[in-house]
């Protein structure tokens, strides 16, 4: 299963963190409504799984989407050619991101 965030392809759409690896990555949160995705938030995480469950960003995400929100990941890997932070900002730069960048979780905040 896969969702395309241009020009990215995310694992996904997931409802539920028990799908996510425990591995570092890219997350995109997205609101499903009549079929359609729009993207409320998006970050980097050393183990997405444990910051995902920790974020603060869930009272942002609720009121914002009418739908369903969903979940989406890309795990970093050693042959990726762009590093978490750099997709993440391409992602901001390119979509009208509902949700402002916030520091993650024990672990600080890279590129911000």
């Amino acid at each position: 299963m896969s969702i395309v965030v241009e020009p990215y392809t995310f694992k996904g759409p997931f409802t539920d963190l028990a799908s996510i690896e425990n591995r570092p990555g890219v997350f995109v949160i997205h609101c499903c409504h009549d079929g359609e995705y729009s993207i409320l938030d998006v970050g980097v995480a050393d183990s997405l799984s444990d910051w995902l469950s920790k974020h603060e960003h869930w009272a942002c995400w609720d009121p914002l989407c009418e739908g369903t929100w969903t979940l989406s990941v890309i795990y970093k890997t050693a042959d990726c050619d762009r590093s978490p932070e750099e997709v993440e900002q391409d992602i901001r730069r390119r979509f009208q991101v509902r949700c402002p960048p916030k520091a993650r979780p024990s672990e600080g905040r890279r590129g911000s």
